[in-house]
């Protein structure tokens, strides 16, 4: 089996990569936990790295983990690319998207809005020049 420590990290990355939790603080209060508890799981205490932590971040989360993954470490992470969620109190389809493809498309945004700037000072710089000789 995998270290559960890392498994415990990495399903939290995931989820706070995909926006599914805010912070240790906000997991710790989907997962119905005590937050110092929590903390001392994520400081390796197998104490609190139990199996029922694990058991309720894969029923709190219902469609995102592979539960082998969840529980051995074995196999994918994530249980499809895609999931829907069973809240009752949602209808829409929450599509996983990996943090990282997120973080490409903010930086190309701000390059293109960089470029955009650039374009719109070089523009005024010729209608004053056109304005200098007409």
């Amino acid at each position: 089996m995998k270290d559960k420590l890392e498994i415990l990290k990495k399903a939290y990355t995931h989820l706070y990569g995909i926006g599914m939790v805010a912070s240790k603080t906000d997991f710790s209060e989907k997962l119905e936990v005590n937050y110092t508890n929590l903390t001392s799981a994520f400081s390796g205490n197998d104490r609190y790295l139990t199996k029922n932590l694990f058991k309720k971040i894969n029923e709190q989360f219902v469609g995102i983990f592979n539960l082998d993954w969840l529980t051995t470490g074995e196999g994918e992470m994530l249980k499809n690319s895609t999931f829907v969620p069973d809240y009752n109190t949602e209808s829409e389809i929450k599509i996983s998207i990996p943090y990282e493809f997120v973080q490409s498309i903010f930086e190309e945004r701000k390059q293109h809005n960089d470029k955009e700037m650039e374009l719109i000072r070089q523009n005024g710089e010729l209608i004053d020049m056109l304005k200098k000789y007409h």
